[in-house]
């Protein structure tokens, strides 16, 4: 009789699972999530490249570079702010949907 009910109940589960993943207003966010998904792989390459190129102008001008500095955080941040969204945590849209993120770098 306890498998029963434990076996009733999984397929209320599966059932609630299967109507969830039907409705109209999951399919826009899973595709939104599908493209901050590309965008997000775009952007760690990016990012990787960027910081390959900060090295060596490290080592040539023995500085680094100023607006790699400031830009690298900022992407940094929208990485972060797309998984987020990516992963269900937040709703809230990075960019293109909100501004980039601005990086206070003067501390």
């Amino acid at each position: 009789m306890m498998s029963e009910a434990a076996n009733l109940s999984a397929i209320e589960a599966d059932k609630t699972k299967s109507d969830a993943a039907q409705e109209p207003r999951n399919w826009p966010r899973a595709g939104l999530s599908l493209f901050f998904l590309v965008l997000f792989s775009i952007g760690q390459s990016l990012f990787f490249a960027l910081a390959l190129v900060q090295m060596v102008w490290f080592l040539v001008q023995r500085a680094p570079n100023p607006f790699l500095s400031r830009f690298g955080p900022s992407l940094g941040q929208w990485l972060g702010d797309a998984s987020r969204f990516i992963y269900h945590d937040t709703e809230e849209k990075p960019f293109p949907f909100k501004a980039w993120p601005a990086i206070n770098t003067d501390a």
